[in-house]
């Protein structure tokens, strides 16, 4: 009976102790989930968040059966596998991404039919249908996007009705709505439900900024709405419209800009308003405007690249500068500024590596826009304009 309850003893401490470890790790994982990670992503460091979500999945497969897994932890490793999707989308890899979040849409589903009154598998199965969508809408399956958009606003109001307060709600309904918006817009050309859509979300934004006023991202999701009202108006040439907006969403994110000089995220942010700006100042004539910004544009943009040049987003938008600057040259008819702008265009996409490029339909209109500036030039050359 001695030798029984000291062995008893001995396998309850070492449970003890197991559970103490995972606790301990998962409690690791959690902040390289949260805190690490948002400060890795807005410095643009893509390589390091790789190391980040390999070293915290494999914890998770040195565990043996997944089946042997509390809730929680499987919880945890869909986040994982949502959050390595989405480096796999600004790599520009999409079917990478889509493995993911397909991996990690079954675990939230599983975890939902066990519980589905609870607001953390809610939170978390939104974020697997919003993952789908988002990536079937790059993919250009806006009928497919948009059923998994709406079936994410679907459980946005299901998180709202569980924790009506809460500024995590509001912000769901601001993204889910924000969505379905894009589709409208982008894919449907129906400029007027899309407006209708990106002002709700505006107001679900707000409403979350009320409810957690120092929240730097939520402040950032405010500014951005009025980017995509502003993306809207252009689209219906409202250009007055579409400055209004540009130019709130830039004082909006001024003050963000002082509090975090090093966001990635805040300057990119800045850098996409300026340039959008400049597009504006085009449209309407006034081409010396449009040339201070796009160089106020592309010295943001340089900083952004020296940061990360892996990362597809800011590379895209690097390129679409340089098309930008050279069309403007282009109507003020400087022939050689053209051609020098098309040429280091046309070098940065043959130099870039695999990942920074990856993405053949952006390749490809970029190629097909950079020779039709070229051919205009010299048409107008060759008329002595």
């Amino acid at each position: 009976m001695l030798a029984f309850l000291a062995l008893s003893i001995a396998a309850l401490q070492a449970q003890r102790e197991a559970e103490r470890q995972r606790a301990e790790a998962e409690g690791i994982i959690e902040f390289m989930l949260t805190d690490l990670r948002e400060r890795l992503r807005s410095v643009g460091r893509l390589d390091a968040l790789t190391v980040v979500n390999d070293r915290a999945m494999n914890y998770y497969r040195d565990q043996g059966d997944l089946d042997d897994l509390p809730d929680d932890s499987l919880e945890r490793r869909a986040r994982i596998l949502q959050a390595m999707g989405e480096d796999d989308i600004a790599r520009g890899s999409l079917p990478a991404a889509r493995r993911k979040f397909e991996e990690a849409h079954r675990t939230t589903t599983a975890l939902l039919d066990d519980e589905p009154q609870r607001p953390e598998w809610i939170f978390v199965h939104a974020q697997s249908e919003f993952w789908i969508g988002q990536v079937d809408q790059l993919s250009g399956q806006a009928d497919a996007a948009l059923r998994h958009y709406r079936a994410y606003l679907h459980w946005a109001r299901q998180l709202f009705r569980y924790q009506p307060q809460a500024a995590r709600s509001f912000t769901e309904m601001g993204y889910a709505l924000s969505n379905i918006a894009s589709v409208q817009w982008e894919s449907k050309n129906d400029h007027d439900d899309a407006i209708r859509n990106y002002a709700k979300s505006l107001y679900w934004f707000q409403r979350a900024q009320q409810a957690d006023p120092g929240s730097l991202n939520i402040r950032m999701e405010v500014a951005e709405r009025h980017a995509r009202l502003a993306d809207v108006h252009f689209d219906r040439r409202d250009f007055r419209a579409s400055e209004q907006h540009r130019l709130e969403q830039l004082r909006l994110l001024e003050p963000l800009r002082r509090e975090d000089p090093q966001n990635g995220d805040i300057a990119y942010d800045t850098l996409v308003a300026t340039r959008s700006l400049a597009r504006i100042a085009f449209e309407t004539g006034e081409t010396a405007k449009a040339v201070r910004l796009l160089r106020d544009a592309r010295s943001q943009s340089s900083a952004l690249r020296q940061r990360d040049p892996e990362n597809q987003n800011w590379f895209e938008q690097h390129l679409r500068l340089l098309m930008d600057a050279a069309e403007v040259a282009r109507a003020r008819h400087q022939g050689a500024e053209v051609h020098r702008l098309v040429d280091q265009a046309r070098r940065i996409m043959h130099d870039a590596s695999p990942t920074a490029a990856a993405d053949p339909a952006f390749r490809a209109t970029s190629i097909r826009r950079l020779d039709a500036i070229a051919q205009s030039n010299d048409r107008a050359s060759a008329k002595g304009e």
